[in-house]
């Protein structure tokens, strides 16, 4: 995948090899429902570019960006029918992955290696759930993430477990997200 014009590298995302499996009588209804998507020794270029854009947000125009998708409500009353609703997602497997995050402007590279993790979410809109492990800063990590449905009012609930395997240390935060 292509990188925002003006990116450090010409790549946002390179992979070994990827496998799609697409349930095909869901789609006769306007559903995707996805059985599974392995993506293997992928690499995830996230960054901050000089003008201050981040390279992952996408827009035919770049002065007609998107607004920011809003995380909030106790009530899911987000709007089902658009496709980020009717994608689901029963397994996605990350093996040996590397993430990347740039900012141009402050200097500052940050990367999470060895990435190993399983997500599945019922939409793009959630709830969604994650779990594995990684490499951060030469710590290995192991994490648990589950968020509520991206809700347009209010806040969404969440839940992010941070271990240090080699220790006893953990990071537990339950609470939720909001925009405001």
């Amino acid at each position: 995948l292509a990188n925002a014009p003006g990116g450090s590298d010409p790549a946002m995302v390179t992979l070994e090899s990827l496998k799609v499996r697409v349930a095909v009588l869901p789609l006769l209804r306007g559903r995707v429902q996805v059985n599974s998507v392995e993506l293997v020794k992928p690499t995830i270029l996230i960054e901050k570019l000089p003008d201050g854009s981040g390279n992952w947000i996408f827009a035919s125009k770049p002065e007609q960006a998107p607004a920011a998708p809003r995380a909030t409500g106790p009530e899911p009353t987000g709007d089902t029918s658009g496709l980020a609703g009717q994608i689901s997602l029963e397994s996605v497997a990350i093996s040996d992955g590397t993430v990347v995050y740039r900012d141009a402007a402050a200097g500052r590279e940050e990367r999470v290696t060895d990435l190993n993790a399983e997500i599945a979410a019922d939409s793009l809109q959630g709830p969604a759930a994650a779990k594995g492990q990684a490499t951060v800063r030469g710590l290995a990590i192991t994490f648990d993430l589950s968020v509520g449905r991206l809700l347009t009012e209010g806040a969404t609930p969440m839940s992010v477990a941070l271990r240090l395997p080699d220790s006893a240390a953990r990071l537990q935060f339950n609470g939720a997200l909001s925009t405001h």
